[in-house]
């Protein structure tokens, strides 16, 4: 059922809320989260996850909502950074995305704050992750996932051309797969 209705919602994202402020940005996130969500669900139901008093299957859980939250936020950040980066042509369609509506300034604000928010998370997470002496996937997560990060982060302030925004958009990409590559470290340590 769930996967029906990411059929229609990429109907209605195509069709219709591609062209609307954040509406289209939203949906993208969640489809991507639904992605996300169900890697997990292949491997444990819901009632296994609540069901059970496990441990392995409770730390799985928590970290597959924190990927979800990962995923969502990151995606959120791209559909932005493209918003920036896609302008020009939005315009000439009648498109009312972020940048159109708010500005490129105000947008690149709102990119900033969900910077910040994922970096906060992931540091934290990084800080609960070494209870479980984890070395490996913390190094990883900080090399890999919160650098690049940060380095976009910097970027995004100086970005004014079009080709700025272009290669935010690719970091941003490698930041997402790196943050998916990182899954790997629960085969070896769950």
């Amino acid at each position: 059922m769930a996967n029906i209705i990411c059929v229609f919602l990429l109907w209605f994202y195509s069709a219709r809320f591609k062209k609307d402020l954040l509406i289209g940005n939203i949906i993208v996130s969640l489809l991507t989260t639904w992605t996300i969500l169900i890697i997990f669900l292949s491997k444990y139901s819901l009632m296994d996850a609540f069901g059970h008093t496990d441990p392995g299957q409770v730390r799985f859980f928590r970290f597959a909502i924190l990927y979800a939250g990962f995923a969502f936020i990151i995606s959120l950040i791209r559909e932005a950074i493209k918003d920036i980066e896609d302008m020009p042509g939005d315009e000439k369609f009648g498109c009312k995305t972020m940048p159109i509506v708010w500005g490129v300034n105000a947008t690149k604000v709102y990119i900033t704050v969900w910077l910040t928010i994922l970096i906060i998370m992931l540091l934290v997470i990084q800080f609960y992750v070494l209870q479980f002496r984890w070395w490996l996937a913390v190094i990883y997560c900080f090399i890999c996932i919160v650098l690049p990060l940060l380095f976009i982060f910097r970027k995004l302030l100086k970005a004014q051309s079009t080709s700025d925004y272009h290669q935010l958009s690719s970091y941003t990409k490698a930041a997402m797969f790196t943050g998916i590559l990182s899954m790997l470290f629960f085969f070896i340590y769950l």
